[in-house]
């Protein structure tokens, strides 16, 4: 037995009764393999936390987990270099790429991006697709109802993609820079790039390297596209971390009991302190200003949709992730990339 704040954390050798995750298909696949609780016939209050949180851990129609925190996927951006070039937040995609040309022009790196490992790069085809086709185009191919990744809007939006490559909208040497280490923010710090697609932990990796950089920093949502038929609203983002029951556990009550005690009010609040992130809490709002922007996008939000590499089996996970990559570094062309996913998603899901 381990104890911590009065709270017990009982553990079975080697298997924890209580565990953490990203949810999505992580957990899933311990779910069909029978490894996790169901807590539906538990008493835990579903109702206290945001339902697109919940959904990361719902499979069948049951909830395996409940959920901390919430990120959010959003262009951060220097509000100093916007304001020496005249610039607005663009509203639309057309916008957006002339604000990208007027940087270009004037030797800054429009997008900082740091690619290695392919989930950053992923989010502009994630988010395109989600634009040009709203949300259920994903949700087809991935279920496999109708439309599949090869679809015309999974092209659509690599060439949009390589149409930015084209013209330098990246720094240098993106896809072979990590994320982790910091680079590419160095980027922003530094004032070399003036916008950053990225999820909300940004804003603590800003107050950790460099604090000085905030009063800068301005944040706006993912455009939307003339004629496509995604709400403007749409975002990705997380539902995590999300704490789970082993199916085995041996003490069960205090398992139930030690999840919502991690993720009750008090807990959320303070993880919303510490972290600058936002809670999957109901209701709860913040005095940082720029989490309660994040509260705020969210609330308006019609759709919170979560990375594919999150909710993809992960051998499909892969394939989207490498392929973005290709995309991005101009390997692949629009159409061999829609298809390579596909034909992962036949061999996995079919």
């Amino acid at each position: 037995m381990i104890t911590s704040n009065g709270w017990s954390l009982l553990c079975l050798v080697g298997i924890p009764d209580v565990f953490h995750s990203w949810g999505g298909s992580w957990l899933n696949e311990f779910v069909e393999a029978g490894s996790v609780m169901s807590l539906d016939q538990t008493d835990v209050d579903f109702d206290q936390y945001l339902d697109v949180a919940l959904d990361n851990a719902t499979f069948e129609e049951e909830i395996y987990g409940v959920p901390l925190g919430v990120s959010l996927t959003l262009f951060f951006y220097n509000t100093g270099i916007f304001e020496e070039l005249g610039l607005d937040t663009p509203k639309d995609y057309d916008e957006f790429m002339t604000v990208v040309e007027t940087l270009r022009d004037n030797d800054y790196y429009p997008l900082a991006l740091a690619n290695q490992t392919g989930w950053t790069g992923a989010y502009y085809q994630e988010y395109l697709v989600n634009r040009l086709a709203g949300e259920g185009l994903y949700d087809d191919a991935l279920q496999r109802e109708g439309a599949g990744f090869d679809d015309e809007n999974y092209v659509r939006a690599n060439e949009k993609i390589q149409d930015l490559v084209d013209m330098d909208a990246f720094n240098p040497g993106f896809n072979g820079i990590p994320y982790d280490a910091g680079q590419g923010r160095q980027l922003m710090y530094s004032e070399q790039a003036a916008m950053m697609l990225i999820t909300t932990s940004f804003l603590n990796n800003v107050r950790d390297e460099a604090p000085q950089y905030e009063d800068d920093l301005g944040v706006f949502p993912f455009p939307t596209i003339e004629g496509g038929e995604g709400d403007g609203s749409n975002l990705l983002g997380s539902g995590a971390p999300v704490w789970s029951v082993y199916e085995d556990t041996e003490h069960e009550e205090l398992a139930i009991e030690l999840i919502k005690e991690l993720s009750n009010e008090e807990t959320s609040i303070d993880y919303m302190d510490s972290t600058a992130s936002m809670s999957a809490y109901e209701g709860l709002q913040s005095d940082d200003a720029f989490v309660q922007q994040f509260i705020d996008l969210l609330q308006d939000a019609n759709y919170l949709g979560m990375p594919y590499d999150q909710t993809m089996p992960p051998s499909v996970a892969q394939v989207h992730l490498d392929a973005a990559q290709e995309v991005l570094g101009n390997t692949l062309t629009p159409e061999e990339a829609a298809d390579l996913v596909e034909e992962a998603a036949q061999n996995s899901l079919d």
